[in-house]
This record gives C-alpha cells, sequence and structure tokens, in this order.
C-alpha cells in the first residue's frame, strides 16, 4: 500500500483527502482524519484512532493503542472495515481484508521506527 497523494481538507475538521494504491492498480481516494489522540499516563497506555471514508462509502476505523511492557511497548492495532460497495465487499473477501492488515501494520512499524530514530 502506498499513498501517493496527499491534500489538505477543505472541511474543517483537520483531515487529508488521500490515494491508496494497492495490488493489481487498485486505487480508493479516502478522506482520512484523527478522532481521538490520549496520550500517554503512568497508569495508562496512549490511544489514537482514526479514520477513513472513501468517496463510495467504505469506512476503516483504525486504532492503536500503547502501553507499557517489562522490556519497551506494547503496541495493539486493530482495523475495522465496512465496505458499502459490492466491489470492495469482494476484495475484501478474497484476501483484501488480510493484505490491508498487513500493509498496515507494516506502515504502522515503519512511522514508529522513523519517529524513535529522529529522537
Amino acid at each position: 500500500m502506498s499513498v501517493h497523494e496527499v491534500e489538505g481538507s477543505t472541511e474543517n475538521d483537520g483531515g487529508a483527502w488521500i490515494r491508496v494504491r494497492g495490488p493489481l492498480g487498485i486505487a480508493r481516494l479516502a478522506h482520512t482524519q484523527i478522532v481521538r489522540a490520549t496520550a500517554p499516563t503512568d497508569e495508562v497506555g496512549g490511544v489514537l484512532e482514526g479514520r477513513a471514508v472513501t468517496r463510495n462509502g467504505t469506512v476503516a476505523n483504525v486504532g492503536w493503542s500503547l502501553g507499557a511492557a517489562p522490556r519497551g511497548t506494547h503496541v495493539a492495532l486493530s482495523l475495522d472495515v465496512d465496505a458499502k460497495s459490492a466491489l470492495d465487499r469482494f476484495l475484501l473477501a478474497i484476501g483484501g481484508r488480510r493484505w490491508l492488515e498487513r500493509q498496515l501494520l507494516r506502515g504502522a512499524l515503519e512511522d514508529l521506527r522513523t519517529e524513535l530514530q529522529r529522537r
């Protein structure tokens, strides 16, 4: 999965429009936004929740939860996709959901690695 275009949103939600390209030339334009971000405290880990909505109505909700672990940080990733179009439902059923989860996890880990290297 790769993001090819990022455009600022004309809406007042702080989100952006992105074009995501997958295998076989399949691409989707989606409006993304952070829905909730909670900073970690001594007692509770941090949470980041995002949402992406395509023009055909497919919605993806993504969540990252971070918590202390004995040798670092425990990261939990959740993905929930509600496909509205018949084509998106078909693509998810034939393996698109697993592909999306793998790519999202790989991208999230790479972003985390990059951020940690900056510090």
